[in-house]
C-alpha cells in the first residue's frame, strides 16, 4: 500500500479508508485462503467487521504505551517556559507522517498519567485539548496543533513537510499581530525565530531536518547505532526527551535570555 498509494492515497488521503484495504489486503491474501476450508471471512467482511475494531484499537491506549521519558520532558518544558522572559514564547509541534490516530491514544495516555500519576494535564502543552483541559496551567506554554503529512501533501524527508510545518506552527510563537497577518509575514517570521526538530529516525528526521535547514536533534532510543552515525552521536544524538529541555536551556543561557544557574 505504501508504494501503491503513498502518503495514504494523497491526493484526496483518507487514512480510514488506506488502513481498512491494507488489513483487508493482509489477511485475505494469506495462505489460509487458498482452498478456503476454514471458511473464513470474504474481503469485504473484513473490512466491515474486523478492520473497524483493529482501527479502534489503534485509536487508543490499549495498543501503546508512552517512553518513560515524555512526562517528565513535557514537565521540563513546562518549567523552562515559566523562567523565560515574557516576550520570548516557546511553542511545541507535533509533525507526523501518521493519522489523527496517534493524537486519540496520546489523549488519553496523558489523560490516564494525569489521573494516576498526580501530575498536571500536559495535552495542552502538546496542542490536544480536551473540556476537561481548558483553564489548565499546563496552558503556560504556547502548541499549535499536530500537523500530519497527509493534510500538507509531503511526507518526511521532504523537505517541503518540514518547512510546510514550521510555517503553519509559527503564527502560535508570533510575538506581533502583525506577523500573523500575511503568509509572507509567517513565513519570514519562521526563518527569523528557532526551530529544532526532534525525531527517533536518523533518515527520515535528522537527515530530513537538517537537509530542510533546520537544527535537529535526534533521539537514539535504539542500543544499536550504525558505526557512521559517530558525529551525529557527538553533536546532535540525545538519549532521552528530556535532553531537548537542557538543549533548549543552553541555547537561553549562552543567548543571555535567562541567567545560569
Amino acid at each position: 500500500m505504501a508504494i501503491r498509494a503513498p502518503n495514504y492515497g494523497y491526493p484526496p488521503a483518507d487514512p480510514t479508508r488506506w488502513w481498512t484495504q491494507l488489513i483487508s489486503d493482509m489477511f485475505s491474501q494469506s495462505d489460509l485462503y487458498e482452498d478456503n476450508k476454514h471458511h473464513l471471512p470474504t474481503p469485504k467482511e473484513l473490512e466491515q467487521t474486523l478492520a473497524p475494531r483493529i482501527l479502534q484499537r489503534f485509536s487508543s491506549a490499549k495498543a501503546y504505551t508512552l517512553f518513560d521519558d515524555t512526562v517528565p520532558f513535557l514537565l521540563a518544558l513546562r518549567n523552562l517556559k515559566e523562567e523565560l522572559p515574557e516576550r520570548h514564547r516557546l511553542a511545541i509541534c507535533i509533525a507526523s507522517d501518521s493519522d489523527s490516530r496517534i493524537i486519540s491514544a496520546l489523549s488519553e495516555l496523558l489523560d490516564q498519567a494525569s489521573t494516576h500519576g498526580r501530575v498536571p494535564d500536559l495535552r495542552p502543552l502538546l496542542g490536544i485539548h480536551s473540556s476537561s483541559s481548558k483553564g489548565s496551567p499546563a496552558c503556560s506554554l504556547a502548541s499549535a496543533r499536530p500537523i500530519f503529512g497527509h493534510e500538507i501533501g509531503y511526507t518526511k524527508p521532504d523537505a517541503r513537510f518540514f518547512w510546510t510545518a514550521r510555517n503553519m506552527a509559527w503564527p502560535v510563537v508570533a510575538t506581533t499581530q502583525q506577523e500573523q497577518r500575511t503568509s509572507d509575514a509567517k513565513a519570514d517570521s519562521a526563518r527569523d525565530g528557532k526551530t529544532v526538530y526532534v525525531g527517533d529516525s536518523h533518515e527520515l528526521d535528522y537527515i530530513g531536518a537538517r537537509e530542510a535547514g533546520l537544527d535537529a536533534l535526534w533521539i537514539g532510543r535504539s542500543a544499536l547505532a550504525p558505526d557512521d552515525y559517530a558525529a551525529t552521536r557527538a553533536q546532535h544524538r540525545i538519549e532521552s526527551l528530556v535532553d531537548v529541555v537542557n538543549v533548549l536551556r543552553t541555547s537561553y543561557e549562552e543567548e543571555g535570555v535567562i541567567v545560569r544557574s
